[in-house]
């Protein structure tokens, strides 16, 4: 699916529709706003570019199993799939779909600790046979830059795909949190949907 066109999104949104589908999860082209995001943020084009998995890559990059492998990402491809998402949108909603659009979950850059040195960052654990230098970067929910990001994200998401207030946010997909004590992953997927809250009072 990396490598799909229209025709082939349009196929499958058809299929869904008939099929009864009606809240399909809507990530292609988020790479694009997490640029504008990063930027904000004090990265360079270049550091935003090679955070970013190749195009085969994407959807453990997406779920922050691995970073780098395969980049850096072309501005092409990151524009072409900007585009391809208002289409694919667009053409959910006619359907009277409800399309789920990304969060921010805490995945972020390692350059962001040479920007907030004082950030609560931590290394997840190694996925798959990756090497060490692939490894994703978790902020903590409760770090103040935490909301901030959210904030700047979903704003901005919104301002290009619009939003229908239903968020996918998967923190530690096939990996290892930093810690497996209930209550501090209680409080991560509370903090979390919080900060969502916080940005729209709709979120869900």
């Amino acid at each position: 699916m990396p490598w799909w066109g229209w025709d082939d999104w349009q196929r499958l949104i058809d299929w869904m529709a008939l099929n009864g589908i009606n809240m399909p999860l809507a990530i292609t082209g988020q790479e694009a706003i997490w640029q504008k995001v990063w930027k904000q943020f004090g990265l360079s084009d270049e550091q935003i570019r090679s955070y970013f998995t190749g195009p085969a890559h994407l959807p453990w990059h997406r779920m922050a199993n691995i970073d780098y492998w395969g980049g850096p990402l072309p501005q092409s491809y990151i524009d072409d799939q900007f585009e391809l998402q208002k289409k694919i949108l667009k053409h959910e909603r006619e359907f009277g779909m409800t399309p789920v659009l990304p969060g921010f979950a805490g995945h972020v850059p390692a350059a962001i600790k040479n920007v907030y040195p004082k950030a609560k960052i931590s290394l997840l654990g190694k996925w798959c046979e990756f090497d060490d230098k692939y490894r994703a970067h978790f902020l903590d929910p409760q770090d103040p830059l935490f909301l901030k990001i959210q904030k700047s994200f979903l704003e901005e998401q919104s301002k290009y795909f619009g939003t229908d207030h239903i968020y996918g946010a998967d923190p530690f997909n096939e990996m290892e949190p930093p810690s497996w004590e209930p209550e501090y992953l209680a409080k991560v997927a509370k903090t979390i949907y919080d900060s969502m809250s916080a940005v729209d009072k709709d979120a869900a």
